[in-house]
Parts: structure tokens; C-alpha cells; sequence
């Protein structure tokens, strides 16, 4: 555990990269009196859950408060495959095995986001990553499965009754269905301020911008890079290939929009996770969110705002000087066809998200838990018909 320089609720602090989390987190729960209390979007029945699983009953048992708030995601999609795939068959098994077994000792477990009729609302998940455990609050992207463990990625754990409150706050706020957007003294936010935060931060830089993402590919975000570019050094780190289909589609098409920009792209060399933004070297801005359009408009998420130049400097050794061998620079050049092919994609994905994407944020949730009626999903999707048309008038 670190010490800031300045007081506040990021002044104790621990970065924990990679396998530095489980580690932790293993010790924390053991360790825990009082609440343990776990978020999100993904939780697997492979090793890595069964084992949080089985920590998690432990603490429960002897009289620690446990309660898990685990998005609907997990019902779709297992180690990152569809649930329906013969490969992850047993693990679709276990997996809600081990949810119903943790309910059976005790567990309050709250789903979040359910997809509805059709998946229409596929994109609008409970993206947050969030754990308390007494006065402890971990803050990153990692999820409870050993795919999730295996990418590099990191938590920070920050040792704040203060912040413990406020997290605790809106975790039992989400168990109840309600969603809050948060702005705690210009250093925890969730939700819309998200949002408003990532784009001032690009702002505000006078001299360096470092973004890490594997998931930022848009038109938004060249289009909020690309005024800065010329007197701001920007660095984006992503993949040159992911897990997500369409981002390979846009891939052509946006890396070479971003380099015509003269900002500097790199792709990890293992599969990241990790999602930042570093501005100045002053202050850094992470969390759960991707900083990608579907994160920023469709999704719950939380991210903090750090200024402390300790903390600043050790995230920056850690995440970024530290991953040089990780990373190298993206030089190809685009086919046409695939460039094409990549314009058109992000174009329609852009457009489609900010007029489809914001009237079905305002829908998705009023729908309350982990399963919808066909009654209920046709209201949904005739008010959002109706939003849609008058979006597009």
C-alpha cells in the first residue's frame, strides 16, 4: 500500500496489475469483518469463479454482509464465447450452478440489465467493475473469470471510508434498479459524468495524451482527439486485433484516421484490457469504462479522477513505461476495400448509436429484473419506436 502526497480519498492507495489483483483480492476476502460487496458484468463458473465463489460462501458463513451484483451478460456469454456454443457447454453449467449455490448460503445476488425480446437491449449492460470490502474499494476493469485474469489489466485498491460510503451507496442502489450519476468532489463519477469527465480531460491536455483501450475504435473519439493533435502529443494504445468482430471491421478505417491526425498508435502485443487516460502526467482518469461510443452513451459505469502526483507517477510507470515490451507501433496500411468497408461501419455504428442508442439508454432501466415479458418487452419496443422516430425528426 502506497501513500499519497496530498490528503483525499485516493491518498492510500494500491496499483495492482495483472497478477498482483487475485492476490490481493484472495487476502482481502479472507481478511474482511464487516461487507464484502462485488460488481460486475461478468462472473464464469471456470476456476477463477468457482474459487471467488467458494471465498465468498466462507465469508458469508462467518457473519461477513455479502451481496453480488452480477450484469445478464454472464447469461449470454461465458470465457467470452456465446452460451450456446458446445465448447462452453458444461461451463454455462457451472456457472449457474455457482450463482444458485451462492444464493442457497445466503448470497443476495441482484442481475442487472436484461436483454429483452430480440436482445434490444443487447448493449445497454451494467458495465461497472466495483468491490468493497470493509473500508477497501477496488476500482478497474477486471471481471470474475480466468480469461478476464489471464489479460493484462489492473484494479486499484484505495483504503477510504469516505469513498467506501459513497461506492457502497450506489452499489445498493443498483441492487435496488435505481441508476445514479454520481460526481464525488470532481474524483468519482459514474454514468453521465463518465462521459462529460473523458471529453473535458482531452481538453484540458497541454502536452501529452496517453489513452489505452481496446475498445475506443469511433468517430468520436478521432473527432475529440484530432483539434489537439497538433500541439498535443497523443498516444493511443489498443489491439491491433480483439474480441469484438465489428472493431476489426472499423479497425482499417480508424487506425489510419487517427495516424492522418499525426496521433501515434500502438497495439499491445498480449491481449489488454486496460483502460486509462493519462493527461500531462498530472492526472489520470480510469475505471470500467472503454471510452468507446457504446460505453459512453449505453452503459452504467464508474471511473475516478486521480491527481495525486504519487499515485500519477507509479500508474504511469506501471501501466505505461513498464508495458514498452508489450507494445510496439502500428505501421500497415490499409487495403481499400477494407478501409471502405471500415468507413462505412463506423459511420453507421456512429450515427446508429446516437440516434437509436439514446433513447433505448433512457428505456433500458425501467426494466427490472433478470428475465422480461414478451408483455413487457413489446411496450419497451413500441416507446422505442416512438423515441427513435421523434429522434429523427
Amino acid at each position: 500500500m502506497r501513500k499519497g502526497r496530498e490528503n483525499g480519498l485516493f491518498s492510500d492507495f494500491a496499483i495492482l496489475v495483472d497478477d498482483e489483483f487475485q492476490k490481493d483480492l484472495f487476502e482481502k476476502i479472507d481478511a474482511a469483518q464487516k461487507r464484502i460487496y462485488l460488481q460486475c458484468m461478468s462472473f464464469d463458473g471456470d476456476v477463477t469463479g468457482k474459487s471467488v465463489a467458494e471465498k465468498l460462501i466462507q465469508a458469508q458463513r462467518r457473519g461477513v454482509d455479502v451481496r453480488l451484483s452480477i450484469d445478464c451478460f454472464t447469461d449470454l456469454y461465458v470465457s467470452d464465447t456465446y452460451y450456446r456454443k458446445k465448447q462452453v457447454a458444461q461451463e454455462v453449467r457451472e456457472t449457474r450452478r455457482i450463482i444458485d449455490d451462492m444464493r442457497k448460503n445466503g448470497i443476495e445476488i441482484a442481475r442487472t440489465r436484461p436483454y429483452g425480446p430480440f436482445h434490444v437491449f443487447f448493449l445497454y449492460r451494467n458495465h461497472k467493475k466495483l468491490i468493497i470490502i470493509d473500508d477497501s474499494v477496488y476500482i478497474g476493469g477486471i471481471n470474475i473469470s480466468d480469461h478476464n485474469f489471464l489479460w493484462h489489466d489492473f484494479m486499484v485498491r484505495f483504503n477510504n471510508a469516505h469513498l467506501a460510503h459513497a461506492c457502497t451507496d450506489d452499489f445498493k442502489k443498483t441492487l435496488q434498479g435505481v441508476v445514479q450519476h454520481i460526481n464525488l468532489d470532481g474524483q468519482l463519477y459514474t454514468n453521465n459524468y463518465v462521459q462529460q469527465t473523458f471529453y473535458e480531460l482531452i481538453q484540458e491536455a497541454r502536452e501529452e495524451i496517453i489513452l489505452s483501450s481496446p475498445y475506443s475504435h469511433g468517430v468520436h473519439l478521432f473527432e475529440a482527439l484530432s483539434p489537439f493533435s497538433k500541439n498535443v502529443r497523443i498516444r493511443v494504445l489498443t489491439l491491433k486485433r480483439n474480441n469484438f468482430r465489428i472493431l476489426n471491421i472499423i479497425s482499417p478505417y480508424f487506425f489510419q484516421a487517427l495516424k492522418k491526425r499525426r496521433i501515434e498508435l500502438y497495439c499491445y502485443k498480449q491481449f489488454s484490457h486496460a483502460k486509462f487516460i493519462i493527461v500531462d502526467r498530472k492526472k489520470v482518469f480510469f475505471g470500467s469504462s472503454n471510452f468507446g461510443l457504446d460505453s459512453l452513451l449505453c452503459k452504467e459505469e464508474i471511473a475516478v479522477l486521480v491527481h495525486d502526483p504519487a499515485f500519477v507517477k507509479e500508474f504511469y510507470e506501471k501501466l505505461y513505461e513498464k508495458q514498452q515490451m508489450n507494445l510496439e507501433p502500428h505501421h500497415e496500411h490499409s487495403k481499400s476495400s477494407a478501409y471502405v468497408l471500415g468507413f462505412a461501419f463506423s459511420y453507421c455504428v456512429h450515427w446508429g448509436l446516437l440516434y437509436i442508442g439514446k433513447p433505448l439508454r433512457v428505456l433500458a432501466p425501467l426494466l427490472k429484473g433478470e428475465h422480461l415479458t414478451w408483455k413487457t418487452g413489446f411496450g419497451a419496443a413500441l416507446v422505442t419506436a416512438g423515441a427513435i422516430l421523434m429522434s429523427l425528426r
